[in-house]
Formats: structure tokens, C-alpha cells, sequence
């Protein structure tokens, strides 16, 4: 549908009486801060409509703003959004000719009810999601969804409506970082009530720039205040109000609990978690079991998945199984069977159910399911073939038990349970196991104080608080409990036991000793650390272990803010060969000359320091042809240790011996085998916040093996460095310093 007429500018518009003429205006239906909706009948045809009619003197020099709501209405057509048939303007106003919804808003309703039953409320936020799915697809967000903002049409059907802060993000100049106007930036908030945690805060960050996630969070909100007849974040003013949304707190009251299915409360509080992250996307919110009960799929003509989905793994009508049916029981198999054994233990299964719920499961429910897979509730496992045959031939989707809405396939494979080494799991089982001794599938701040106490390791409660807090953010004095997935997410994922000061404690207590020494090292490999003290001091503790690291360069090769060190590591191989520093074998070959005229190593003596410059002048293993252009003598191929220290070389010399160096050690010309136990290492250090330093490693030379224990060696030097770094981090143990 065209636009009838489109803003051109109030010298060639005419007067409302003019622009209206076709229309007798009514009653008032409604009114907003810029204008007001009115009862308007179309004389032609006797049809009525809804007038909503903007003064213009609210929007002088803001006109694009009209011009882009109607724009945006006139591009949607959905039974769930409200239809605008004609869009207007005279020399005084805006007029939208809108669709009439005659059972008013939803608003009236749900407070008339005093609260929807979840059936009603249901219907409802099906309708809403789908008018968002749609939008969404065409690149809308609405921007101000609330309960006002819902009108009721044709049977009670939902109609949303009020696009004014509606918005196309990709005509928003979210990415054009020399605009000092955050309007800009961050959309403007719509009402207080709806508004989501990250919105509230104005910070530009990547949630707030997503309007389309604070539509989801307004449905939520929505969805909240039709079950209950309230608002989740309502304070006694506009400021403690923002504090609740911005702290996420709310709670169901006791009448709520009771009344309430515990799906209906599960998809709330998702809906409604404080990390953006945390949150269903769509695609989650129409797949909940809660939400797809009596869903109509014709909701979403555009999702052709959602058609199929009402056959696909239901086999309440059929037992036979598909290919792409087959695959999802097995991952769904998988899943749950984490340690890879090929079987399903109890434990799995109550680990399975808490994470599926978020917090601990009763032995009886656990009891109920090994009873319908296996038909012997004390049974210790459940086998491929009972889990299989329980799904297809028994229908256990269909089947009542009391965690129906919890344990489906759909959610099963949506867990991230079997993203893990096996190895890594079962060590991590046995550790859980330790402090869970009675298997409840839970772990609670008092038994991480039995544990302690049980192994003679001394811990504070602030301690274990903070140890709670790292696996789960709530508050450990509300009673928050840790399970199977967080805490196996929290040691692999958030690596706890080499971030958080805690980590050697709980490794020790719970026989993670070797667990954390291959995370360590994985971790310093991959991301480095830090630690206290300023970069002379961690350089003079490395040059003082001259026995295993012999200090070669400083380079410049990183950036301005970063200093480069280069020491050469004898590893345990090369000490069990007999190899000490002085009689390393060679590493590179003279690029002019053959093999056999390897260059040696000057040992750590055969260095010296610049005072000025804090350089290491000693260098090793270099082409006969580079040192020859710096009039550096050889003596049989090799370079003396004392006739090194008659030269100093500049520092743009040093830079070239470097870059050499390591063009020879990744394979270029003069390159020879690598030597058991040697292994040359950049150690990369940056000034990090006042008084602290960000080590982190390169392989110049040498096996993965050596290297990772070069690593391992310079971490365990710097040790008390690094964990007086970790002692003032966060209480959560998550440094300031990132």
C-alpha cells in the first residue's frame, strides 16, 4: 500500500478541514504525550477507523521522526500488527489512519482478570511473539512494547501497535565512531517498566546498540504482567524502580508460586535474566515447550521448520524412525552420557535434570526416569537401546511424569553437556564427587567447608563465598548451590582453577593437582598472566636462574607498549642427556656454508649489558654471513664467548640478528633439526594496570613439548608474582586487570 501523501513541507499542505474531508471524527479513544487517537468514520463507505492525530508544533524540526513511523507501518502487514491504511498531514498535523481495534487494550484486560490464567496468557504471548518474529524478520524493532501498546481486535485477537520508537538499526549510525552524540548511539528508552538492565544503564555496548533484544525483554516484562497482574521491576519511584531493573531483582509471591506451572516460571525467568546473554533468542522462546503448547503454526507462515516440527520426533502416531531422527537420539544420548562410557549412570541422569532446571533434583525423579527407561527404578544404568526404545516405541514425550516439561529431546540437545574431553570429564566427576559425598547433585557452601576441613587445607568463609561466586553469581547467602554443569563449565570454560585464587586450593582437596598444572599451561600459553611487579624486576628474577634459562636479547619486534626478552630453556630432556648450557648442541646452520659448520651458543657469561638501553648483547646461533658483515670474527665456525664482549653491537644490528634468528628457526634457509630439551622463547611483557605486568610467550625454537615446559618453568618462577596478582582480584576471583 502507497502512502497517500508524503511529508513535503507546510507550504504546499492545506488545512485539516481540507485534508479530513472524507472523514467525521468521533469520539476521543485515547491519548499520548504528542497527540491523540480518535473514532474517525470514512464517509464513502461508513467503515470506521482509528485517527491518531500528532500536533505538529511537538515535532518542529523532528518531522523525519513521523515520517519514519509511518514508514515503517506502512511496510508491515501482519494479523498480529496494526494495520495503517492512510497517512496524512495538514498545515497543523500528522494523521495515521489506522486499523480499529474495538475491545481496547490489553492492559484493561489483564486488570479487570486481575491476572490471566497460563492458557489465556498463552494464546496472548503466542500472537505477540509472532507479531515480533515478523517484524524482526523485516528488520524492525518496535522499540516501546508494553501492555498499553497491545490492543485487542476481531475475536479478542492481539494488534500491536504505537511504532513510534521503532526503528531499522541499519539506518542508525551505530558504527560511526566520530559522532560525539550518544543519541546516536543508544535508542531512546521507552517506558521505564519495559525497559531492559543494559538499555538502563546508557552504556554503549553491544546490547544497547540491539533494539531488537529489548524487544524480547519487553515481552518478557508482558508476559510476566499477564500471569501475575503486576510488573516484575516496580518501585516506589522512578529511581528505585531503575535500581531493581538494573540489579535484576524480582520474585514470584507465594500465591504465584503455587498457582504457577513451573515451565511458565522457567521461561520468565530466562526471559528475564539480568546477562543479556542469558536470555532465549526467539528461535529458543518458540521452541519452549511452554510456549509451543497449542501452538498454531500458522503464527509463523515464514518458519517452515515450525511445520515440520509437528511431526518430527513425535512418534506417538508412528515408531518408525528417520535418518535426521536417529541422529538427534544419539546426540541426545551423548549428551546426557557425558563421560563417554556408552551408558547412562544415575548420576548423569540427575546432572542432566539439574541442568535442565537449574538447580537440584530430588532422588525420585531420578528414580522415575530409571524406572521408565529400564522398568527397575534401582537399576545403575540405562543402555542406547532402552533409551532409544523408551522415546520411540513407549512415546515418553507423551508420557506423564513429574519433570515432562524439563526433560524433552529438544532441550536435551540444546545443553552444552558433551562439549568436554571425556578424560576431562571423568576427572572432573570423581572431583565433584569428592565434595557432593551424598550424591544430592548439588554442592552448597557447607560442604565446600567440610571438604576443606576434611583435607587440612585452610580456607576463610570469604574464601568459599567467593569460590560460590565464580561458579554461580547469586548470592551464596541465598542459599545458591553449584551443579554438575556449572561446575564443570566453570573449571573448563571460565578455567577456575588457574583464574581464581582458589583454584590450587580446590585442585589440592579434590585431586585436580595434574588437571590444573595442563590448564596452567594451557592457559599461559594461550593467554598469559599476571602478576605483580613492575618489568625490570621480572626480568632479573628469570636471568638469575641461569642453570635452566640463559638470557639471549631484548628486541622490539612487538608493539610500542610491549618489550620483547628472548631466553633460551634446558629442559628436562636435555639435563637427562648430560647437556648443560655450555654444551648445547647448535640450532642453526651458517646459511652460507654447510651443516657441518653449525654456529654454537655463547653461554651465559658470554653477554653483555647495556646500561643505557637495558639490552642483552649476548647472542647466539646466527649465520656466519650476517656476523661477517658486522666484522665479527670466527674461529672454526664458532664465536668465542670473549671475543664477543670486544664488540658492541647497535640496536638496530641486535634487531636484524633477531628477526634472523627467527626466520631461521621456523624453517628458513640454514634451518637444521630441532634438539631434545632445548628450546628458545620470547617472554612478551606489557605494563598492565599501576604496578602490574602481563607476561605472555612466543616458540622461537624448539618441540611443542619443550616449549609448553619452558612455559611451565618461567610460570612457576613468577608463581608468588602471580598469585598475589589473583589475591587482588574481585571478590568473584575475575581480575580487575582485564
Amino acid at each position: 500500500m502507497l502512502l497517500t501523501n508524503h511529508f513535503t513541507g507546510s507550504s504546499l499542505l492545506e488545512d485539516e478541514a481540507v485534508v479530513l474531508k472524507d472523514y467525521v471524527v468521533g469520539q476521543r479513544l485515547g491519548e499520548g504525550s504528542y497527540g491523540s487517537v480518535y473514532l474517525a468514520t470514512y464517509i464513502p463507505s461508513g467503515v470506521r477507523f482509528a485517527l491518531k492525530i500528532l500536533q505538529n508544533d511537538c515535532f518542529i524540526g523532528r518531522e523525519s521522526k513521523i515520517i519514519q513511523e509511518a514508514t515503517v507501518m506502512q511496510s508491515l502487514e501482519h494479523p498480529h500488527v496494526v494495520k495503517m491504511y492512510k497517512f496524512l498531514q495538514s498545515t497543523s498535523s500528522f494523521y495515521f489512519v489506522l486499523e480499529l481495534a474495538e475491545k481496547g487494550e490489553l492492559f484493561d484486560l489483564v486488570i479487570s482478570e486481575n491476572y490471566f490464567l497460563e492458557v489465556n496468557a498463552r494464546r496472548y504471548f503466542q500472537q505477540l511473539i509472532s507479531a515480533i518474529d515478523y517484524c524482526h524478520s523485516k528488520g524492525v524493532a518496535h522499540g516501546d512494547l508494553k501492555a498499553e501498546n497491545l490492543l485487542l481486535g476481531e475475536n479478542n485477537n492481539l494488534l500491536v501497535c504505537d511504532f513510534g520508537f521503532s526503528s531499522r538499526p541499519q539506518l542508525v549510525g551505530f558504527d560511526d565512531d566520530d559522532k560525539s552524540d550518544n543519541s546516536e548511539i543508544l535508542q531512546p528508552i521507552g517506558t521505564l517498566h519495559y525497559t531492559s538492565p543494559e538499555m538502563a544503564l546508557r552504556q554503549k555496548t553491544p546490547a544497547t546498540r540491539d533494539p531488537f533484544m529489548q524487544d524480547l525483554w519487553s515481552a518478557g516484562i508482558i508476559l510476566f504482567f499477564m500471569l501475575t497482574g503486576r510488573l516484575p521491576f516496580d518501585g516506589r519511584d522512578d529511581e528505585e524502580t531503575l535500581h531493581l531493573i538494573q540489579t535484576g531483582e524480582f520474585s514470584f509471591e507465594e500465591e504465584e508460586q503455587k498457582r504457577l506451572s513451573e515451565s511458565a516460571k522457567s521461561i520468565l525467568v530466562r526471559m528475564l535474566a539480568l546477562e543479556p546473554t542469558d536470555r532465549p533468542t526467539l528461535q529458543q522462546i518458540i521452541e519452549d515447550e511452554w510456549f509451543g503448547e497449542n501452538l498454531d503454526a500458522a503464527l509463523f507462515p515464514h518458519r517452515h521448520s515450525l511445520k515440520q516440527s509437528s511431526v518430527f520426533l513425535d512418534f506417538s502416531t508412528q515408531h518408525h524412525v528417520t535418518p535426521e531422527e536417529e541422529a538427534v537420539l544419539e546426540v541426545a544420548f551423548r549428551k546426557i552420557d557425558i563421560d563417554g562410557y556408552g551408558r547412562i549412570t544415575r548420576d548423569e541422569v540427575r546432572d542432566m535434570l539439574a541442568t535442565l532446571r537449574g538447580e537440584r533434583v530430588g532422588a525420585e525423579d531420578v528414580s522415575e526416569l530409571i524406572q521408565l527407561f529400564t522398568g527397575n527404578a534401582d537399576s545403575a544404568f540405562i543402555t542406547y537401546k532402552q533409551f532409544r526404545d523408551t522415546w520411540v516405541k513407549k512415546d515418553l514425550a507423551h508420557r506423564p511424569f513429574r519433570r515432562r516439561n524439563d526433560f524433552q529431546l529438544s532441550k536435551i540437545i540444546g545443553t552444552q553437556m558433551d562439549m568436554v574431553e571425556r578424560e576431562v570429564v571423568r576427572q572432573l566427576r570423581l572431583a565433584f564427587d569428592s565434595v557432593d559425598d551424598l550424591h544430592t547433585g548439588a554442592i552448597s557452601v557447607d560442604q565446600w567447608k567440610r571438604l576443606f576441613k576434611r583435607c587440612e587445607i585452610k580456607v576463610t568463609e570469604e574464601e568459599i563465598y567467593s569460590l560460590m561466586r565464580f561458579f554461580d553469581e547469586r548470592d551464596p547467602s541465598s542459599g545458591s548451590e553449584i551443579t554438575f554443569d556449572k561446575f564443570l563449565m566453570g573449571v573448563v570454560k571460565r578455567e577456575m582453577l588457574v583464574r581464581h585464587p582458589m583454584g590450587p586450593k580446590l585442585a589440592a582437596a579434590t585431586n585436580l593437582a595434574a588437571l590444573l598444572q595442563s590448564r596452567k599451561v594451557s592457559e599461559c600459553v594461550n593467554h598469559g598472566f599476571f602478576v605483580v611487579g613492575l618489568q625490570n624486576a621480572v626480568v632479573e628474577k628469570l636471568k638469575n636462574c641461569r642453570e635452566r634459562l640463559m638470557f639471549m636479547y631484548n628486541d622490539d619486534i612487538a608493539s610500542d607498549t610491549e618489550n620483547v626478552y628472548s631466553f633460551r630453556y634446558l629442559g628436562s630432556a636435555a639435563l637427562l642427556a648430560g647437556t648443560t648450557m655450555e654444551s648445547a648442541g647448535p640450532m642453526l646452520a651458517s646459511s652460507s656454508g654447510p651443516p657441518s659448520a653449525a654456529l654454537g651458543l655463547c653461554t651465559s657469561g658470554d653477554f653483555a649489558l647495556s646500561s643505557s638501553l637495558g639490552r642483552g648483547f649476548g647472542q647466539s646461533s646466527v649465520s656466519e654471513s650476517l656476523l661477517n658483515n658486522h666484522g665479527i670474527s670466527l674461529n672454526n665456525g664458532t664465536l668465542k664467548g670473549n671475543e664477543l664482549l670486544k664488540h658492541t653491537m647497535s640496536s638496530s644490528t641486535q634487531a636484524a640478528v633477531s628477526q634472523t634468528h627467527r626466520a631461521l628457526a621456523f624453517g628458513g634457509t640454514g634451518a637444521v633439526n630441532q634438539v631434545n630439551g632445548v628450546c628458545d622463547v620470547d617472554v612478551i611483557l606489557a605494563p598492565a594496570s599501576l604496578g602490574y605486568t602481563l607476561v605472555r610467550f612466543r616458540r622461537i625454537y624448539g618441540k611443542t613439548r619443550d616449549f609448553h615446559e619452558a612455559v611451565a618453568f618461567i610460570s612457576s618462577l613468577l608463581e608468588v608474582e602471580r598469585q598475589q596478582a589473583m589475591e587482588d582480584t574481585l571478590p568473584r576471583g575475575e581480575s580487575e586487570l582485564l
